[in-house]
């Protein structure tokens, strides 16, 4: 109970050492947050503490309407932790999010559909986004691009008669030929021995 009621104190330090202490607990205080984070209101410092251990106790039923909230900053939080935490969050919430009014939202959104987006429909939606002014977004667009594009839509982007598709077009291009991917197995052609110099 002290430590749930550190999770609403004032103080930013406080409230960070109390969230780390009931996430060490496992799922007996994680499973007690999602209790509690159904009489919260959005807008207290308890609320996206309650959010983010409620994700971790896998309770993705309880957070997935969330990610509809009026709230922005709950909308937000719900997708980052639904993102991190679910093991196999609806793709749709994702995909829902990217026509968000907040950018903050659709930012989270096209993180969390980098690894798992393959919907043909929501490209266009894509696209527009990585035309858009706002850097954040049109560098988070392009590399979902890069990762999930065909060459082929890769090759008409670059192609187009319209300057703001071949300039995501070469974007996504130059995202897939000059940056490997962050994770993952090593391609079969690097050498495993030291390099050596002669």
């Amino acid at each position: 109970d002290k430590l749930f009621k550190e999770l609403a104190d004032d103080s930013w330090s406080r409230r960070y050492r109390a969230h780390v202490e009931l996430a060490r607990r496992g799922k007996v205080a994680t499973r007690e947050a999602a209790k509690r984070l159904v009489d919260v209101e959005p807008n207290t410092a308890l609320h996206p503490h309650l959010l983010w251990l409620s994700a971790a106790a896998d309770e993705a039923d309880l957070i997935e309407p969330l990610a509809t909230s009026k709230n922005a900053d709950t909308r937000l939080q719900a997708l980052r932790s639904l993102a991190k935490f679910a093991p196999a969050p609806k793709r749709s919430i994702f995909e829902m999010a990217l026509e968000d009014s907040n950018p903050q939202v659709i930012h989270a959104a096209l993180v969390a559909l980098r690894e798992s987006f393959d919907s043909t429909e929501e490209w266009p939606r894509v696209i527009a986004i990585a035309q858009s002014g706002d850097r954040l977004l049109r560098q988070a667009a392009v590399q979902l691009l890069a990762a999930q594009l065909p060459a082929s839509e890769i090759q008409k982007l670059c192609e187009s008669g319209s300057p703001a598709d071949r300039l995501v077009g070469i974007l996504v291009a130059g995202q897939r030929l000059t940056i490997p991917p962050l994770s993952g197995p090593l391609p079969e052609s690097w050498p495993l021995s030291p390099m050596t110099s002669t």
